[in-house]
């Protein structure tokens, strides 16, 4: 890949879980306290539990987009555990409480983490189904797991508008500010080996006035991990099911670009487009939410 190219999908980055506890049988607050969990480097990371309402049957592990943390993916949440999933949405790190917000130590440790994630939430659901379902840039997230040597963290994938560069529109309404030349720098010295500056700061994100508790700005080994720079790449190798849902209105990627893009790279790969839904406000939209959910209850329409 030449260094412009990398450098285009930089800047195209936006969306804009100690020990996993077992189901609870009571019905949950709408919004779970903060659990934590050690990952490999003895970091404790952050993740919210919604327990299964009734009997459980599925788990679901959910993802949030560019500068978010779990908070946010609360409504979806509560919807699949209504109907008997059990739901991990963690503080992907970098994010909310999961260590120093906008950094990460080296480009695959989102990876490593989820893995941990993944193995006690298993532990505590022996012989459930694991869905992970990424938002935007949780999407292409998801996108380079199920592609690499960790797709073994779940047994299928959901997949919501995920923030890739080729599908992208032209100013992506503000979201993100990337610092170009910082990029194509730390871009040619990874080539060559370097990473001492991998944690240089290279993008920024249109965080509201006030919001505390979102993250305005990513180091360069977050930005390119916390992504799917080789996407086409990356879906030729997923084996695992895989549902890819977006918003037909959404303003800041041609939904109608996924399929010519990814389809021929993975045939068994299933597209669902959604009228009228937008990108901001997606992982609360009622609509995003039923299809969702519909995805869990095998009901949704062909």
């Amino acid at each position: 890949m030449k260094p412009i190219e990398i450098a285009a999908i930089a800047s195209l980055l936006l969306a804009t879980p100690g020990t996993v506890g077992a189901q609870a049988s009571a019905r949950q607050t709408a919004r779970p306290d903060l659990q934590f969990y050690r990952a490999q480097d003895g970091a404790e990371l952050a993740y919210r539990h919604h327990p299964a309402i009734g009997g459980e049957r599925q788990v679901a592990i959910l993802i949030h987009g560019s500068a978010g943390q779990s908070q946010g993916m609360d409504d979806l949440a509560q919807a699949l555990a209504a109907q008997g999933v059990s739901v991990y949405a963690p503080d992907v790190r970098g994010h909310g409480a999961s260590g120093p917000r906008g950094d990460i130590a080296y480009i695959g440790q989102l990876e490593d983490d989820l893995e941990v994630l993944s193995r006690q939430v298993r532990a505590a659901h022996p012989g459930q189904p694991v869905t992970l379902v990424g938002f935007s840039a949780g999407g292409a997230f998801a996108l380079r797991v199920a592609g690499g040597a960790h797709a073994s963290v779940a047994d299928r994938y959901v997949i919501v508008a995920p923030a890739l560069n080729d599908v992208a529109r032209r100013g992506r309404g503000g979201w993100a500010k990337p610092d170009m030349p910082r990029i194509v720098l730390l871009m040619l010295l990874n080539q060559v080996g370097v990473h001492r500056f991998d944690g240089a700061e290279v993008i920024r994100f249109a965080v509201p006035q006030g919001r505390t508790d979102m993250t305005p700005a990513y180091s360069y080994r977050l930005m390119v991990n916390f992504a799917a720079l080789d996407d086409k790449a990356r879906m030729a190798r997923v084996a695992a099911p895989m549902t890819l849902i977006a918003g037909a209105a959404d303003e800041q990627f041609d939904a109608s670009a996924y399929g010519p893009r990814l389809l021929p790279c993975n045939r068994r790969l299933k597209l669902r487009l959604l009228p009228g839904v937008r990108h901001y406000g997606m992982a609360s939209d009622p609509r995003m939410i039923a299809d969702i959910a519909a995805q869990f209850a095998g009901e949704a329409p062909s």
